[in-house]
């Protein structure tokens, strides 16, 4: 991994992780190249996809070869996909070659508004003693049926406006880092194939290194606006749980929980959406969400056991 030795100063370093991520990776890089701020770079790390995502990135990089770069990984077995090649994969693979003093991790599915990278300098400016920063992460709320899935994501992280603030806790990873304490880090944790943002931000709060919570460093993201997405996040959850066996424990009491005491859950989940959203649509059916997730990833815990 870089040691920090030779990093451009004020330079931020995106990197985003790719795997199968056609239908959105041209959206995340349009984002980044109509920044305000110039002084960056993207770097896309293609983990073993199997569509047209890196033609789709290799033109990109054709046309800014000066700004952009690519990164190509085969698709490894399946045993050594689940247990090693997650996001945390790609996320330390691209920041192995940054060059920037600051690394800032994009997920292929989000973009960032004209001023983000313009705003996290300027806080790195202003607030000196931080080593990374949590932004907004904003889920946009689809127009049709679709919304009770985006409903429930923003419910379930519960992503609503944060004041900004210096902190050594809290419930969010830093996506944004300083490239040199990332190295100190020693990364994220690639034995855990999903969550593994989760075991960083823990060891960030054991060390006590103090992040700042922005709501001006925005980025959006439509995470779970189609079932197959809801279906991915069970599954790669799922992979986690191989990697950390207690949870499929977990899963398995938690399931046993749901049946046994539907009727309350539900009468309180929907309760909880009405109060939360005003939308009766959303109240009814984004509960069942909660119970159809649970079973979903039990199904792909047998699948990936066997």
């Amino acid at each position: 991994m870089n040691d920090g030795g030779k990093l451009k100063r004020n330079f931020i370093s995106i990197v985003i992780p790719a795997h199968n991520e056609e239908d959105v990776i041209a959206k995340a890089i349009d984002s980044v190249l109509s920044s305000t701020y110039k002084k960056y770079e993207i770097i896309v790390v293609n983990n073993g996809s199997t569509d047209r995502t890196r033609a789709i990135v290799e033109r990109y990089v054709k046309k800014y070869p000066q700004k952009i770069r690519l990164l190509n990984f085969d698709l490894p077995p399946m045993k050594d996909f689940i247990r090693k090649r997650g996001p945390a994969f790609s996320r330390n693979r691209g920041a192995e070659v940054a060059r920037g003093d600051i690394l800032f991790f994009l997920d292929a599915d989000e973009w960032m508004i004209r001023k983000t990278l313009e705003n996290t300098i300027n806080s790195f400016k202003k607030y000196g003693e931080i080593e990374s920063i949590v932004g907004n992460r904003i889920i946009v709320i689809q127009k049709n049926w679709r919304k009770i899935f985006s409903y429930y994501w923003i419910f379930r992280k519960k992503f609503f406006n944060r004041k900004e603030k210096i902190s050594y806790g809290g419930p969010f990873c830093p996506y944004i880092i300083k490239t040199k304490k990332f190295v100190e880090l020693k990364g994220f944790n690639e034995a855990a194939f999903y969550q593994e943002d989760n075991a960083l931000r823990i060891k960030m709060e054991k060390l006590k290194i103090p992040k700042l919570i922005s709501s001006d460093i925005i980025c959006y993201n439509d995470i779970g606006s189609h079932f197959r997405d809801f279906k991915r996040q069970c599954s790669n959850t799922a992979k986690s749980f191989l990697v950390y066996p207690f949870k499929s424990i977990g899963i398995l009491i938690q399931i046993m929980m749901i049946f046994l005491t539907f009727p309350i859950l539900y009468l309180t989940l929907l309760s909880a959406f009405l109060w939360r959203t005003g939308d009766i649509f959303v109240s009814i059916f984004s509960p069942f969400l909660w119970v159809i997730r649970r079973i979903i990833e039990f199904y792909y815990l047998i699948k990936l056991s066997i």
